[in-house]
């Protein structure tokens, strides 16, 4: 029973911290959003969309290092997700927006999986909480 009360904290924590991370979550939908439309865009969108992405992961690893995820492996795929990010648009970036000079087609696909696994882990949590 101590063992099920303690699992119940523990996820209970997690969830409180999904839930403080809400914005940043939506920050990584509008960075998935931007990097769905580089895929199709010219160099100078791209570029200016790079400068979004950007903007958007430096916010979310700033808050992911002044709030750290009460579980290791959560806290970690948040902080691979906002990498993600980041590297696609680096890889704009160097490339000057030109997408035919690089293939960014399969790094937005994992990011856009990662994001859908956040996502999943939130509502098995908010799930598992009103049991």
């Amino acid at each position: 029973m101590v063992h099920d009360d303690v699992e119940r904290e523990a996820r209970l924590a997690l969830f409180a911290w999904y839930l403080s991370a809400d914005y940043i979550l939506r920050d990584l939908d509008g960075c998935q959003v931007v990097a769905d439309a580089m895929l199709c865009g010219s160099a100078t969108p791209n570029l200016l969309a790079a400068t979004a992405l950007d903007t958007l992961t430096v916010q979310a690893e700033l808050w992911l290092a002044a709030h750290p995820c009460t579980e290791q492996w959560n806290g970690e795929h948040m902080a691979a997700l906002v990498h993600a990010y980041m590297d696609v648009g680096a890889l704009v970036v160097e490339a000057g927006g030109d997408l035919a000079c690089i293939d960014i087609a399969d790094k937005v696909t994992d990011a856009r999986l990662m994001l859908g696994e956040v996502r999943d882990i939130i509502s098995q949590l908010a799930i598992a909480d009103e049991k």
